[in-house]
């Protein structure tokens, strides 16, 4: 009968041979899988990993073709590069919420992975950790999460990808243009922005999306949804401000690009200079009755601008408001 290595202690399992078939059952008391342990052992099915284990070397388990089953113990700390690359049948993975940091390839061209959870407490995910799984339909990125890689290219079968991290937020441009590079289901992203909800971006349904960190509730404070990098031509948003905002901030929406409609309600009393300006997709604003002042310069350099629904409550359109909407008659509205 096929044995693994232990180091002479017992607390490390060493290797395993290569012609190994079926189940493998790591002995209780085990702390460590060394790098390289299972790799190229195409025949095991599954592996059975005892708590205890804190620690699972680079390319430990790289390879293993027929690996299908694997479940990660809590109290796993490390999980090295490659770990479980081009393991062709994992289809579904839960991270134990004691790992911290997701090395570089670590579940990389697993192409039957459908299903990956990963856990508040995980802090980094490395570049190319999920490139070429392309069964991976839906992601959630936790809140804890501080650093995020080129990590899903390819992913080609992803649809919906949630991301709770405002430290993640604070690239998206980055985020849009490599982290989820390939990913063609998410071609046609869709966001509306809430102040109290997480993000979402998909292609076929709204969802909520927050701004550069939480934001006081009720108000928008200035360049909160500014965009300093131009966005691809696909990235665009429809927004109703919540009811919960009684201010906007000038500038609050400043160049905000992927901007194409803007709902403001009768909470807010002034919309403040600047507040619209260099929006350039924005092609539709609903002005809800309230609302008291529209003060110049509000809506400067929204050439795309067609539509505006006013409130009999509006009192005051500065004359410099719609300065450079050349694609709108005021008379008309």
């Amino acid at each position: 009968m096929k044995q693994l290595n232990y180091s002479k202690d017992g607390s490390v399992v060493i290797s395993c041979p290569r012609d190994f078939e079926g189940t493998v059952v790591i002995a209780k008391g085990t702390k460590g899988i060394r790098q390289n342990a299972f790799e190229n052992c195409k025949m095991i099915t599954k592996v059975i990993i005892p708590e205890g284990v804190e620690r699972i070397g680079s390319s430990a388990f790289k390879d293993c073709q027929m690996l299908s089953d694997i479940i990660l113990p809590e109290g796993l700390y490390y999980l090295g590069k490659s770990a479980f690359s081009k393991c062709y049948n994992i289809k579904s993975v839960k991270l134990p919420s004691s790992l911290k940091v997701l090395k570089e390839k670590t579940f990389y061209n697993n192409f039957s992975l459908q299903q990956i959870t990963i856990p508040e407490g995980l802090e980094e995910i490395e570049h190319n950790c999920f490139n070429w799984c392309r069964q991976i339909d839906e992601v959630v990125l936790p809140r804890s999460l501080r650093k995020l890689g080129n990590s899903f290219v390819d992913c080609e079968s992803l649809a919906k990808v949630t991301i709770k991290s405002e430290a993640v937020l604070n690239d998206l441009n980055n985020i849009i243009n490599k982290t989820f590079k390939g990913c063609y289901k998410l071609k046609k992203i869709r966001k509306l922005i809430d102040i109290e909800t997480d993000v979402y971006i998909c292609n076929d349904k709204e969802h909520f999306l927050s701004s550069k960190g939480k934001l006081p509730p009720t108000k928008i404070k200035s360049y909160a949804f500014s965009v300093k990098n131009p966005l691809p031509d696909y990235v665009t948003m429809n927004y109703r401000i919540p009811d919960s905002i009684i201010e906007i901030e000038h500038h609050a929406f400043y160049n905000s690009s992927f901007l194409t409609s803007i709902e403001i309600p009768g909470t807010i009393s002034v919309i403040p200079k600047y507040a619209f300006a260099g929006c350039t997709k924005l092609k539709e604003v609903i002005i809800h009755e309230g609302v008291e002042k529209i003060e110049d310069y509000a809506f400067e350099g929204c050439d795309n601008l067609v539509k505006i629904e006013f409130p009999t409550s509006l009192k005051v359109i500065s004359e410099e408001a719609f300065k450079g909407c050349n694609n709108i008659n005021l008379k008309k509205v």
